[in-house]
Order: C-alpha cells, then structure tokens, then sequence
C-alpha cells in the first residue's frame, strides 16, 4: 500500500484485535484506533480461563490477567469501547453500525470476532449445561462447580481436558464424553493422547469413547441423566460442552464477504489478511487464509495475524510467519506442540524421545524424514529444540531424535551451519 490510512476500526479486543491495535502503534501508526468488543471490561487473557480461572474463580481475591494494563489503552490513544456490539457494516460508505445506534467510519475494517462454542440442541435448555469461551463462562462454570459435585463433559479436546482437570481438581466426579475412539484424534498423536488418558485416569475421571449424547432426562433428583448413543446413562449435577467451535463470521455473511465453506463459513482471506473487500480485513480464529490447510485456533496465531494486518494496513511487508504452536495445561503437567502433526499422512513416521524428568518425553512426527511437528509432555526442553529445527526448516534423524545420549542443541547448530542459514 502507498498512502498510510488515517482511521482504523477493529471489531473485538481479544488477542487478535488487542495485537493488531499494539502493532500498529508500534509500527509509528498515528491515525485513530477504535476497538470495539461486545464484552464488557478490559480484554482478559483467554488461557487461563480453563484452568486458573476455574480453580480459583470463586475467590475474592483473583482476577484474571489483562492482555494489557488498564493505562495502556488511553497512553496509546485507542479508543476502547466495551459493552457494544457491530450490527452491520455499510461497504459502500465504510462506516458500521453499533448496537446503542451509532455510526463509526473507518478508512480500513478490521474483524477479529473470534469463534463461538457449539452448542447442542439437547443441553441449550438445561439450567445447569455451560461452555466456555469468555471470561463470564468461566466465573459460571466455575460458581457452578462449588455448588455441585459431579460433572458430564461432552468433548475430549483440549478444552474438555482442561476443563476435567480443573473441575477434577476442584474435587468434582467427572465423566468426558467423546465421539471418536481416543482422545485428540483429529490433532495429536495416538501416544499423547494415551498418556493424557492415563493422567486422567489416575485422578479419577471416566471416559465414554465411541459415543455422543442423544438427550437429556430432567427428571433425576441427584441431577439429570445424560442419554448417550450407545444406550449408556450417566448421572451428573452440570455439564460442560467442548465440541469445538464455529467462526464468529455474521459481519462477513451480513455484509457478503466471501466466506470459506469448506471450514465452518469462516472469513476467507489473503496472504496479508484481507477479505473479498480491500478496505477490510480479518484476523484470528474468524478468518481462515488463502493456502493454509486448516484455520488454526491458538493465541499465537491470532497474535501473528494481528501483526500481519498491522503491517499490511502500514504498507509494510509482514514479517515470515513462525511454526504454529500451542501449550495444555492439566493437573501438574504441561503439553507443548510446535507444528501442526500431520496424522492423515500415510508416511507419517512417529519416533518417541525419553525426556530428562521422570514421566517426561516428546513426540516427534516425520513425513519422508522432514520433521513436521514435535509434541513434549512435560519436556520443555525438547519443546524449545524442536521449535527451533522447525522454524529453520531442518530436521533431525529419527536415530538421533530416539537416542536420548545425543545431544539435539548440537544437532541443530550443526545442520544450520551446513544449510547456511
């Protein structure tokens, strides 16, 4: 782009928006910034609302991390507005329409609404059936588990894991309810996914696998019984579901934006981030970009996409985009992932790696002996090393990754002298 423009409106303060708003003022942007959330309060780091935020959510004295100080927003003269939602966008005008009826101009459009969590016919109208998403969900979930004392959680991802963990740790019973065969079928290898099983396991949860809930009896006086598919019931006083998401994209089909149907009506968009309209863009867990396999929902990538757009709107060239990778954290465990494991890959290659602590070791995934995706249980160590062949594009032998005697550090400065980089 040439000229700078003079007045950017973002549309959500969540990791995506809050980065892309910091970018820009970073990169000497000194137009106006309007952020727009229809949450209220300053924006919350989302982490830690499946784990800390459960645990300690009923206590007086906690509050959730601010994504940034409460001083920052008014020291970098961004207008934050909390509480209001975008009704619409007018294109032809470039201005869009708030819920309290105002109109707000923009020369650049920026949407990063994130993602809403599906929720399933049968536990919408039940009093004590939650998701989790915002930082209110969490202060419910999290109320909830100090009245009651057992727990259905529809879901074995990430967010249902965590979600047992805190609830487990809060001294609740807990049953996950999970469609496929084993847990993270979709996005992790078979052996982390036994082990987070076991780690389960052991603290006492139960898990229904191959299976899914088909309604719900009211009726119970401990509660209410979950009907599962395979004719299996389960007793519990709260259920939690974690199924997934879908992109928050009603601006974009509002507004006719071209939308990515192969992936949940996302916002589909290019390499810099911008949407079938040139004045706007879209970042986050809401857009999906031209090329990518997969729409990737994790905090890094909505951060990276702010900066991107940042760059973009700055007539800058963004910076090369790093390996995605994403962290869990369960009980006293902590899962690190680089990379995106590449599970329908018929030559996939799976080499385990011993870690230094006890119960600790990394999963590494080749195709064709390149190095696609590394996963550490409790093994950061192997985590930060593994990162970093991905993010030079080298890879490790299968040999000297299984060998816990040989030094990957040195592995690594060795292969990057050779390519040269």
């Amino acid at each position: 782009m040439g000229e700078v423009d003079n007045r950017i409106v973002i549309v959500g303060a969540g990791h995506a928006g809050i980065s892309c708003a910091a970018s820009l003022r970073t990169n000497g942007y000194d137009g106006s910034v309007t952020v727009v959330d229809r949450q209220d309060g300053l924006p919350v780091e989302r982490p830690p609302l499946s784990k800390d935020a459960l645990l300690n959510g009923g206590k007086e004295t906690f509050a959730l991390p601010l994504i940034r100080p409460a001083n920052w927003y008014s020291e970098n003269s961004i207008d934050l507005r909390t509480g209001i939602a975008v009704t619409s966008i007018d294109k032809d005008a470039n201005t869009i329409t708030l819920s309290d009826g105002a109109s707000v101009p923009y020369t650049k459009l920026v949407i990063a609404t994130g993602a809403i969590p599906i929720e399933l016919r049968s536990t919408r109208s039940h009093p004590h059936s939650y998701t989790l998403r915002t930082s209110k969900d969490a202060a419910d979930i999290s109320k909830a588990a100090s009245l009651f004392s057992s727990a259905v959680i529809i879901g074995g991802g990430y967010i249902g894991l965590e979600v047992a963990a805190a609830l487990t740790e809060r001294g609740l019973k807990v049953t996950i309810v999970e469609t496929e065969d084993r847990l993270l079928a979709k996005i992790s290898s078979s052996i982390i996914a036994q082990s987070l099983l076991e780690l389960h396991e052991r603290r006492g949860v139960k898990f229904k696998f191959g299976n899914a809930l088909i309604g719900i009896d009211q009726d119970v006086k401990e509660g209410f019984r979950a009907v599962l598919k395979n004719g299996d019931h389960e007793t519990a006083e709260m259920l939690v579901t974690g199924v997934g998401v879908n992109p928050d994209s009603f601006l974009a089909s509002s507004s006719s934006l071209t939308q990515c149907h192969d992936d949940r009506n996302s916002i589909c968009v290019n390499e810099h981030c911008v949407t079938s309209n040139r004045d706007i863009l879209a970042i986050g867990d809401v857009a999906k970009r031209a090329g990518a396999v997969k729409r990737i929902e994790s905090v890094y990538n909505a951060q990276e996409d702010g900066k991107q757009a940042a760059a973009y709107i700055m007539g800058k060239g963004g910076n090369p985009r790093g390996v995605p990778w994403f962290w869990s954290d369960q009980y006293n465990k902590t899962l690190q992932i680089a990379g995106l494991v590449p599970l329908e890959e018929p030559n996939l290659e799976v080499v385990v790696r011993p870690g230094k602590r006890e119960d600790s070791f990394s999963v590494w995934s080749f195709v064709k002996n390149k190095l696609e995706a590394v996963e550490a249980f409790a093994d950061s160590g192997s985590f930060m090393i593994g990162k970093k062949f991905l993010s030079e594009g080298l890879s490790p032998s299968g040999d000297e990754v299984r060998d816990p005697s040989i030094d990957l550090k040195t592995i690594f400065k060795t292969k990057k002298m050779d390519s040269g980089k």
